[in-house]
């Protein structure tokens, strides 16, 4: 894989064919990130939607995987939550992913595709990919 280029805290892979690409990372004024490619939930400005993350519209899917960026030997009090809608819920519809669900993928993408994260009740650290 080849890195593309970066853009305002983001940045772009692809892999040698052209064919995918992953996207990690957020905008630290509009996503409120703690950091190069983490996003602190607690933070969040607004819901965090795939149209917000500057991909050309082409190229931009309908939903992305979380990476939780917790540290594994925390305490699960001090881990967080993160609240989302998963791209098979209706709109207003949640999913709480629990510190102990966070804290057992932390580092690695989780399986769940997700459409939105939402802002309220959205407490723990996360990054990007799709």
């Amino acid at each position: 894989m080849k890195n593309k280029g970066t853009n305002s805290g983001r940045v772009q892979i692809i892999d040698p064919h052209g064919h995918s690409t992953i996207f990690f990372g957020s905008d630290s004024c509009a996503l409120g990130s703690a950091g190069y490619g983490v996003v602190n939930g607690a933070a969040l400005a607004k819901d965090l939607e795939p149209s917000q993350f500057g991909v050309n519209i082409d190229r931009t899917p309908d939903y992305f995987h979380i990476v939780p960026e917790v540290d594994p030997a925390a305490a699960v009090a001090d881990v967080g939550v993160v609240v989302a809608q998963l791209s098979q819920q209706a709109e207003g519809e949640f999913f709480t992913f629990t510190a102990n669900q966070l804290l057992s993928s932390a580092g690695q993408p989780m399986s769940y595709r997700i459409k939105k994260v939402y802002k309220t009740g959205t407490t723990a650290s996360f990054s990007i990919i799709w």
